[in-house]
């Protein structure tokens, strides 16, 4: 009886390198290795694309500014969400510019 990869359901060769996810088994052709950067805070694991990073204070003030230009200059009437990023935004943008 032969073991089947779960993506495409080829032979698994076990004279090479093979995976398991999950408790199921995955060829080399079917699983991609990537290097993926996280950010720990206090145990807490954040993933890159939920980080944002900052040269400068210039840089920080110039991104916030963007984000406030865009929901301020948005056709629709912003949703409720919306509305509280862009208060939490002017608030920080007050805070740092000393305003």
């Amino acid at each position: 009886m032969s073991i089947l990869c779960r993506n495409c359901e080829k032979e698994i060769d076990f004279s090479e390198k093979n995976y398991s996810i999950d408790g199921e088994i995955h060829c080399p052709r079917c699983v991609e290795e990537k290097l993926v950067k996280v950010y720990v805070i206090n145990g807490d694991i954040w993933d890159s694309e939920d980080v944002d990073y900052y040269v400068d204070k210039e840089d920080y003030i110039k991104e916030k500014q963007r984000r406030v230009d865009i929901l301020e200059n948005k056709k629709a009437p912003l949703h409720c969400y919306e509305k509280e990023e862009l208060e939490t935004l002017m608030e920080e943008l007050r805070e740092v510019l000393g305003d």
